[in-house]
This record gives structure tokens, sequence and C-alpha cells, in this order.
């Protein structure tokens, strides 16, 4: 159990060595001393594009890292669908008419009057 926290422990000291300010300052370091080189004319661009790429792999290792693990796991089954809401049914509003229906003519009185 302790062997596996100490290397625990020195893989992410090695992670923040890797990824922290020190190495930002190499990398852009690195950058700049092969910009001014390719700007005199002292190196080609297929060295500085190695450069570039090799800072991009470098800052991006572990993101790159995840998604080749994420690609080899399965996709998560889906979530099941939540049951509908219920919702109460309505009463039909009460009429405050009296008669209702008076004014309306049923077939009856249209078949006589005819």
């Amino acid at each position: 159990m302790q062997s596996q926290q100490s290397i625990a422990v020195a893989i992410s000291w090695l992670q923040v060595l890797l990824t922290g300010p020190a190495a930002t300052t190499i990398a852009i370091l690195a950058v700049a001393s092969f910009g001014f080189l390719m700007l005199t004319g002292r190196t080609d661009l297929r060295r500085a594009a190695r450069v570039i790429i090799g800072c991009f792999i470098l800052f991006s290792a572990s993101a790159i890292a995840s998604g080749i693990v994420g690609a080899l796991q399965p996709p998560p089954p889906p979530a099941p669908e939540p049951p509908p809401a219920y919702v109460p049914s309505t009463p039909k509003p009460t009429s405050s008419d009296p008669f209702p229906g008076a004014s309306i003519p049923n077939q009856r009185t249209q078949d006589v009057g005819n």
C-alpha cells in the first residue's frame, strides 16, 4: 500500500514538473529561439515544426491519453426516460346560465318549421 502511494506521488510530481510553469517557460523559450533562428535563416521549417509539435504533444498529453482511453471503453447505457408527469384533469367550468341551450335551436324544431 505504501509503495503504491509513493508511486502515485512521484507520478503527480512528474506531471506537475512537465506541465507546470517551468515547462511552460522552457517551451516559450524554445519556440522563440527557433523563431529567431528561422528569421535569420539558420534553420529550416521542418525542425521548427518538430519543436512546435513536441510542445503541443507535451502540454496536451493528458487530454490525448484520456481521449484514447475513452475511445476504448464501451459507451455507457442510455439513461432511462422519466415517467410522464402527472397532469390532473381540469373540471369543466359550470355555466351560470339558468337556461342552458335555450338559444340554440335543436334539430326537432328546425324540421317542423321547414
